[in-house]
């Protein structure tokens, strides 16, 4: 064969998450890799939520070609105005049926 196994080129390998700082005060032999957690999608509001999420999912590479647009961006502009279409529905007045309106102000009750 004329295509050695020298000349193939293959995927870098996946790289472990990067270490995200615990306290301000923390000493950093205490400092560990956090491993995301993707929310549940009824968290999700809007299509920002979708993409924050991808940003910390996604490999570097893959979302540096995923976020960016090539020469005039203007596929990336038509995908966010294409996403600025879509309507989501929203979690307001979700079980008012029956509201306790009362407060406490300083431990006295203002209602």
């Amino acid at each position: 064969a004329t295509i050695k196994e020298q000349h193939i080129a293959k995927p870098p390998a996946p790289k472990a998450a990067a270490p995200k700082k615990k306290a301000a005060g923390a000493a950093p032999q205490e400092m560990e890799a956090e491993e995301f957690v993707k929310p549940p999608l009824a968290a999700m509001l809007n299509t920002f939520d979708f993409e924050s999420v991808a940003r910390e999912t996604m490999e570097p590479q893959a979302w540096g070609y995923y976020s960016s647009g090539g020469d005039d961006e203007i596929t990336l502009r038509d995908n966010h105005m294409a996403f600025q279409r879509i309507t989501m529905r929203p979690r307001i007045l979700v079980n008012v049926r029956e509201i306790d309106m009362r407060t406490a102000f300083l431990g006295a009750s203002a209602s």
